[in-house]
């Protein structure tokens, strides 16, 4: 994630990904970016590559606010019955006493070692988890809340649209982007300064989208899976192969469309546009899955450029 120190922005990994199949039940950011293991799911993302990537990411500079990070996210949706792990009507309490449980024991750490220990979660970007949750009780307990701010389409709707937005446009349905996730989650009374967006490196794609608004908000003959990484999108996608890139501007997010397949993804300008965000309304910053998916290095590039690291 990218996180605040000391009035400087700096650029993190998160391994955060919701899947409709198998949603993540542990979250690990580090100060440097890391390769991430993909989550479980029909239809699973492409490989990691086994090179690491040509281009060398910058180490984060150490100061005594970034020393060590332990961060956890158990149970990413409370209170919900997802991917035959079962919900329980206690869990929006039980899931407060975990936490709680830890940030006394990693406060105890610190005060024993003298490091900084850091506790975040991975939320769900809509209302459902605001209200399998208690927020005002669980916010003083974490440094960070990091909005699963991509998947917000894909693979429970036929209609085409963006999966990662920054801003709802007019026209969709589908009312949620990371401006609205953000909104909802400062209206439950979690301070602005310890949200942090998601950014994806990969896309969602539609397949047997009518030939109208170059696919956008059209019903297709799939739902929207997953799509090509921004490595593949790239090499192969982007102006490529019949594919025209489009941008939105009332979103703020780019797709593809080549007359019958829709693809919704992130690109720099879009990245540009959430770090813009980020820093004109003081959030904590930006997170992404995942680092392997972007073998280019342009994204990662883009998100330094735009919060200053």
């Amino acid at each position: 994630m990218c996180g605040r120190t000391r009035s400087r922005l700096r650029i993190c990994a998160t391994s955060t990904r919701c899947s409709e199949s198998v949603p993540p039940t542990r979250s690990s950011s580090f100060c440097s970016p890391s390769a991430a293991g993909a989550p479980e799911g029909s239809p699973k993302p492409p490989p990691r590559p086994k090179a690491a990537p040509a281009w060398p990411p910058p180490p984060c500079k150490r100061s005594s606010s970034c020393r060590w990070t332990a961060s956890t996210s158990t149970g990413s949706y409370p209170s919900y019955s997802v991917a035959g792990i079962a919900g329980h009507r206690d869990d929006k309490r039980t899931f407060t006493l975990l936490l709680r449980e830890l940030r006394e024991a990693l406060d105890a750490k610190s005060r024993a070692d003298g490091r900084t220990y850091l506790l975040t979660i991975a939320a769900g970007a809509d209302q459902y988890y605001l209200d399998g949750t208690d927020m005002g009780e669980v916010h003083p307990l974490l440094d960070f809340i990091q909005l699963m701010t991509y998947d917000m389409r894909g693979g429970f709707q036929v209609l085409t649209g963006h999966h990662t937005n920054l801003f709802t446009p007019p026209g969709d349905l589908f009312r949620i982007s990371a401006d609205a996730s953000a909104r909802l989650f400062e209206a439950a009374g979690v301070p602005r300064e310890k949200l942090v967006l998601g950014a994806a490196f990969y896309s969602r794609l539609w397949r047997g989208v009518p030939d109208r608004q170059q696919g956008l908000h059209q019903m297709a003959a799939t739902t929207g899976g997953y799509g090509p990484d921004f490595t593949e999108l790239d090499e192969a996608y982007i102006g490529k192969n019949g594919f025209e890139r489009y941008w939105d501007e009332d979103a703020q997010a780019p797709y593809l469309f080549d007359g019958q397949t829709f693809i919704s993804y992130d690109d720099e300008q879009s990245i540009a546009a959430k770090c813009a965000y980020i820093a004109e309304r003081g959030l904590g910053g930006l997170m992404f899955w995942e680092y392997g998916l972007d073998r280019t290095g342009r994204l990662i590039a883009a998100m330094a450029r735009g919060l200053g690291g």
